[in-house]
């Protein structure tokens, strides 16, 4: 588990930079299907959580995936399991753990096959420390690089937050 400070201090690659400028345009109802369409072409993915802050927990708020129900009854305490560090801690991490969350497949009977995350902080005015996690089932299968799609992306889930 790497932590990472913010990749994009320069300026979005061209092709990057085309998508933001599409994504910008949509009606914020159509905002989260674009941002996991526009991930999913540059970050492939079996799970993608947009944790919210409730209290002193991160919360489920929109998921996508084939095995993104596995996190939909999680309420992460701040500061525990990578959602929550990357919460109070305000900096990505590249291949976290995703078996780390507390209350992640508590069942037995469960298990996943998930074995990296990235996770990315969203802060919102009115909404703070939020993340942003995509999970593989690959272990280590993301690189620095892939934060900058996230990041940029994070314009995006203002839009999205805003439609709430």
């Amino acid at each position: 588990m790497k932590p990472h400070q913010s990749l994009t201090s320069g300026a979005a690659p061209p092709i990057l930079e085309s998508r933001k400028e599409q994504l910008a345009a949509c009606p914020p109802t159509e905002v989260f299907p674009l941002v996991c369409s526009s991930l999913s072409l540059s970050i492939p993915y079996q799970a993608l959580i947009i944790y919210r802050r409730q209290g002193d927990r991160l919360v489920p708020d929109r998921m996508d995936g084939e095995s993104s129900k596995q996190f939909a009854s999680l309420a992460i305490p701040l500061g525990m399991g990578l959602a929550g560090w990357v919460a109070e801690h305000h900096k990505a991490i590249v291949n976290g753990n995703p078996s780390v969350e507390p209350g992640y497949l508590d069942d037995p009977s469960k298990f996943s096959t998930l074995r990296s995350a990235l996770a990315v902080p969203l802060d919102f005015p009115d909404w703070p420390c939020g993340v942003l996690s995509p999970y593989r089932r690959d272990r280590a299968a993301f690189r620095s690089h892939d934060l900058v799609p996230l990041e940029l992306n994070d314009l995006h889930t203002t839009r999205l937050h805003s439609s709430h």
